[in-house]
């Protein structure tokens, strides 16, 4: 058996609340959108796709190693952004060793057989997927919109679990690792 799997980090609720509060402000309208929901907000570090769960125990091991000396991730909001534009993101600045600790995770990794990313890491969190373009005025809203000045820490990563079921994905920590 198989399970889908990738890292991730955890935001703290109060951030993940409020960046759900922000697009409500930016978008009140009513249109048939899919927002994720406040739980499954999250800063995805490595997509790892379909794996044997015979190997949860290697991956998990290999992820607590990739962590070990890591210190809270102070970030703050960066800006809205869309990708093709059917997906809207927030991005974050963040300290410089989010930076290593991705390239850590890519290196160790590919060792073991994952491929390693070809993009270049980019530091966002998914808020919305839309089968149809949205129109103009709706990513003017987002694109236009100054975030708050709002620093917080990341305290925690994950090992999760995706199950793809009609309604939508469901997400299971497998493992969790609190910085220090």
């Amino acid at each position: 058996m198989t399970n889908r799997l990738f890292i991730a980090l955890k935001l703290p609720l109060e951030v993940r609340e409020e960046i759900v509060s922000i697009t409500r402000q930016v978008y009140r309208g009513t249109g048939n959108l899919k927002w994720e929901p406040v739980e499954k907000l999250h800063l995805t570090v490595k997509f790892l796709g379909s794996v044997d769960e015979s190997r949860t125990n290697e991956i998990s091991n290999l992820l607590t190693d990739c962590a070990e000396g890591f210190s809270k991730i102070k970030a703050s909001y960066d800006r809205f952004g869309f990708f093709l534009p059917r997906i809207l993101w927030v991005s974050l600045k963040t300290e410089n060793h989010l930076f290593q600790l991705v390239e850590r995770i890519e290196e160790q990794f590919s060792g073991i057989g994952f491929e390693k990313e070809k993009r270049r890491f980019k530091s966002h969190i998914t808020l919305l997927r839309m089968k149809e373009e949205p129109g103009p005025s709706f990513i003017d809203a987002f694109r236009n919109y100054t975030l708050p000045q709002r620093e917080f820490e990341i305290t925690e990563a994950a090992l999760i679990k995706s199950t793809l079921k009609p309604s939508g994905s469901v997400y299971t920590d497998i493992q969790k690792i609190i910085f220090a």
